[in-house]
């Protein structure tokens, strides 16, 4: 009996449309949350009110509290999402630091649509080797080894090395270029990153799937192992989209075999529609026929 696709049954559907429901009461009770935080006239009334038998200090202090928490972070995020890179000065403690430790620190911040939450934000500290023509050079960073800096720093902060090993001036650095290409690789991986934890928590034991691996830790390599023992690897490009797909037997599946049709047909589901890495699960609904 082989396993091929078909529609979703109907208590997927069913399934699916309250989960789409819960995200939206819960997007809803958020909203509502921080408009009412939010509002002046709230923000009036409590600041001129004064606590009775009903309403006691210790309520009326509260609220304040979590209004001006709301004010904190919604100007944080409001700063974090509409600038997305910062820029600040720092200075190194180390008393024989170069260029008197003067350092120059970046900061990219990135939204999880995941979490709902901004993750930890990433860091590049660069300084300005002395005699050096105001050439910019890492000093440290928080980027993943995954990340492809060194050729971000080549392709648009380049250096050249004299013979007493101090920089010299090769073409002109572009330091706004390295920075928002840098954030971009950033913003595609933990994507890619996410993609990948929605297939496995979608998929996984479940729809006629046994397993699914992350092959690279760019998530740019994803296998899916389904049930009747066909193996499925996915490479994903930068911006998230299926760049090829190769279906055939797992290496474990003995003398079982399968149609060409039936790995075209797994090979066309994977790569049809919009093609993106992120909508997979919902194009692999799987059933056997009898």
């Amino acid at each position: 009996m082989e396993q091929i696709l078909v529609a979703e049954s109907p208590i997927d559907k069913d399934i699916a449309a309250v989960r789409v429901q819960i995200e939206a009461l819960r997007h809803r009770r958020s909203l509502l949350s921080h408009t009412l935080l939010s509002s002046r006239r709230l923000k009036s009334q409590i600041a001129h009110s004064s606590p009775n038998a009903d309403v006691p200090r210790t309520a009326i202090e509260f609220v304040k509290e979590q209004i001006a928490n709301q004010e904190n972070t919604t100007v944080t995020n409001l700063h974090r999402a509409f600038a997305g890179i910062t820029a600040f000065r720092v200075q190194d403690p180390d008393p024989n630091a170069i260029d008197g430790g003067k350092i120059l620190g970046i900061r990219i911040e990135i939204f999880s649509a995941r979490d709902r939450a901004f993750i930890t934000p990433y860091y590049v500290l660069l300084n300005q080797p002395e005699s050096d023509a105001g050439l910019l050079k890492i000093h440290k960073h928080t980027i993943p080894v995954c990340i492809p800096l060194q050729s971000l720093v080549k392709k648009y902060l380049p250096y050249k090395v004299s013979e007493d090993n101090s920089l010299k001036a090769g073409p002109p650095q572009d330091l706004p270029k390295f920075v928002r290409s840098l954030r971009k690789e950033l913003v595609a991986h933990h994507k890619r990153i996410e993609a990948y934890k929605h297939l496995k928590e979608e998929l996984e034991n479940r729809r006629g799937v046994s397993s699914v691996k992350m092959l690279d830790s760019t998530a740019k390599e994803i296998e899916i192992l389904f049930t009747n023992n066909i193996l499925a690897r996915i490479r994903v490009e930068l911006n998230g989209r299926i760049e090829r797909v190769a279906v055939g037997p797992s290496p474990d599946a003995g003398t079982e075999e399968h149609s060409a049709k039936v790995y075209r047909e797994i090979k066309r589901t994977i790569e049809s529609g919009d093609g993106r890495i992120d909508s997979l699960s919902t194009r692999l609904r799987w059933t056997r026929n009898g």
